[in-house]
């Protein structure tokens, strides 16, 4: 049965007070924001699995090997080896309250199951190749979005091996892989860059640098694996100058007029179309979506600010863009088991040097030359570990 429009509309000034006023994006404001934005829109949330891979080296230690075909109705039983299928702790029965002294629940994580699978492997690690790259790359394969997640962990605590040189990499990996590692021209993205422009000092950058990320993410879907790179470069780079814009007053009046910029570019007829109340909504609606985009970028700069270029080697740190869906395509473990395994797993600094150097090795694979593109060597030279 329908409300009637005037308390539909109280809901709604409700819903915008707290949605505006929950403090920055933590978990808790967060699922208060969630909980009266589904409350106001009268709809359930339905949360989508997303695209998962199985890559060769992870089955049975291969290495630069045809990937394994699987039953993906049946995925559970074809689940890496290392990646046990534990059952979840059991809920512990509700305690009298004493309250105030009492630590909050910890909110569930699936660090300690990624710390055991990885602690299962093979010693010494086998590291991933360039091969193993393209076929988590390229060939995307269905499965639950939680074990997605655990083999995203795994890849980043295993690490990648360079070979003796690039022309040796490329020797090494299949006909069938290497046809697949297409350049792509991704430069026309970057013509109408104002080279005389500060980054990150302006409405129109962020909202031009946004359009660009757009862009690569549309030719990443379809040209394949060096858009996806140099779409993951810069998400990090709109992520970097959005995290210095902080909370200030300055800052947030920052934010707040490109999401106006974008949002009118993408409903341009909104304004003279609209009535006041609905436009507001439609752009609370548009703004909400866009954050979980700004949280999926802002996992990508904390992870990368820690384990460097690996950050950019592996597609799942960057979400293909959907600002129709109010999702970060993540579990909801994630969050959680993400700053486990920031504040628990160090990587080894010798370990990122050869991640570096196999990302060099690889691009220029991928370049078929011996330079690097000019847009791979600055963004080198600007992240050093």
């Amino acid at each position: 049965m329908a409300l009637p429009v005037d308390v539909q509309e109280a809901l709604h000034v409700l819903y915008r007070y707290v949605a505006r006023n929950s403090g920055p994006h933590d978990n808790a404001n967060q699922d208060i924001v969630d909980a009266w934005r589904h409350f106001d829109s009268w709809i359930g949330y339905l949360h989508q699995e997303t695209v998962g891979v199985m890559h060769a080296s992870e089955i049975d230690g291969a290495r630069d090997t045809p990937m394994e075909v699987v039953d993906l109705d049946n995925v559970e039983q074809h689940i890496l080896p290392y990646i046990d299928d534990v059952e979840e702790e059991p809920t512990q029965p509700a305690q009298p309250e004493e309250a105030d002294e009492e630590e909050p629940p910890r909110p569930p994580t699936d660090w300690p199951k990624v710390l055991r699978a990885f602690n299962k492997l093979d010693k010494p690690i086998v590291k991933l190749v360039a091969a193993d790259v393209y076929r988590f790359s390229a060939q995307p394969r269905k499965k639950t979005q939680r074990v997605e997640e655990e083999l995203a962990f795994l890849r980043m605590m295993r690490g990648y091996r360079p070979s003796e040189s690039w022309e040796v990499m490329k020797q090494r990996i299949p006909e069938d892989v290497l046809s697949g590692l297409v350049m792509g021209v991704v430069e026309n993205v970057f013509e109408d860059r104002d080279i005389d422009e500060i980054e990150g000092e302006s409405a129109k950058w962020f909202f031009d640098q946004e359009k660009r990320v757009q862009r690569l993410d549309a030719m990443s879907r379809g040209s394949g694996i060096y858009a996806g790179i140099v779409y993951r470069i810069e998400a990090l780079r709109f992520a970097k100058h959005w995290k210095d814009l902080g909370f200030t007053n300055w800052g947030r009046a920052l934010k707040k007029e490109f999401r106006i910029q974008l949002f009118e570019a993408k409903y341009p007829f909104a304004k003279q179309n609209l009535s006041p109340a609905i436009y507001e909504r439609q752009f609370d609606t548009f703004t909400s979506h866009h954050e979980k985009v700004i949280i999926n970028r802002n996992q990508l700069l904390r992870v990368f600010e820690k384990h460097h270029i690996a950050a950019i080697i592996d597609p799942f740190w960057v979400n293909p863009l959907n600002l129709e869906k109010n999702t970060t395509g993540r579990s909801k473990r994630f969050t959680q088991t993400l700053a486990d395994f920031l504040a628990n797993f160090e990587p080894n600094p010798q370990q990122l040097a050869h991640n570096v150097r196999f990302f060099k090795q690889f691009v220029k694979v991928i370049h078929d030359s011996d330079e690097l593109p000019d847009l791979i060597e600055g963004f080198l030279e600007e992240n050093q570990y």
